[in-house]
């Protein structure tokens, strides 16, 4: 028979407490599920896909310069209910 004196016990009491608290605070603290948020309408969807599509489609190094990609998102202000006083292109400045 294993004699626990009052120390002993209070020790081994103290580290049965401490695992369940960590026991249960691992489970609590676990992350949920990686649900998704809510989506935005699939129309919007469409259309970041598209845009960013238009985008990675033009070749816009130092070299060639960015004016294509402007000249993308332009239409797509346009086409969304920009006006021209709305928008504002700044010059393509490229290194010599």
């Amino acid at each position: 028979m294993i004699d626990f004196r009052p120390a002993a016990r209070r020790t081994l009491a103290t580290i049965g407490v401490a695992a369940a608290l960590i026991g249960a605070g691992t489970t609590a603290a676990a992350a949920p599920p990686n649900l998704p948020g809510p989506m935005p309408p699939a129309a919007n969807r469409r259309l970041a896909r598209d845009i960013f599509r238009d985008l990675v489609e033009i070749r816009s190094v130092h070299a060639v310069g960015t004016a294509g990609t402007a000249a993308v998102l332009v239409r797509y202000l346009k086409a969304h209910g920009f006006t021209d006083s709305e928008i504002r292109v700044l010059p393509d400045i490229r290194a010599r």
